[in-house]
C-alpha cells in the first residue's frame, strides 16, 4: 500500500514508494487501485515509451514513482488526492524491457 505524497500542478501523483523500493521492471502491468476504482497501469521509464493518453507509472524527479497521464492530468481522471491510499498489484513482470509499446 502506497499513499500520494503530492500532486503537482500537471496532476502527477507522487506516491511514497522509492524507485528502488519497487519489486518490478519497467513494462510490467500493474493494477492500480485508488477507493473503489482501478485500472491497469504500465510501469514506463518515460513518458516517450507510452502513447498520449496513457495512464502509466513512472518514476519522477524525485526517485519517487508517480502516476500519470501522458498529455493528461491523472489527480482529475482518477479523482487522486493528497494523502490517498493506494494499492499497486502486479499483474505481469516486464522483464526490464524499456523498448516503447
Amino acid at each position: 500500500m502506497a499513499t500520494i505524497i503530492g500532486v503537482d500542478r500537471y496532476g502527477n501523483a507522487r506516491l511514497s514508494v522509492a524507485v528502488e523500493e519497487a519489486s518490478f521492471t519497467f513494462g510490467a502491468r500493474l493494477l492500480v487501485e485508488v477507493g473503489e476504482g482501478e485500472m491497469p497501469v504500465r510501469y514506463v521509464p518515460t513518458f516517450g515509451h507510452s502513447k498520449v493518453g496513457d495512464l502509466v507509472l513512472v518514476p519522477d524527479s524525485h526517485q519517487r514513482l508517480s502516476i500519470s497521464v501522458n498529455n493528461g492530468n491523472a489527480a482529475q481522471a482518477l479523482l487522486l488526492k493528497l494523502g490517498s491510499r493506494v494499492r499497486l498489484t502486479l499483474l505481469e513482470d516486464g522483464g526490464g524491457s524499456d523498448a516503447a509499446p
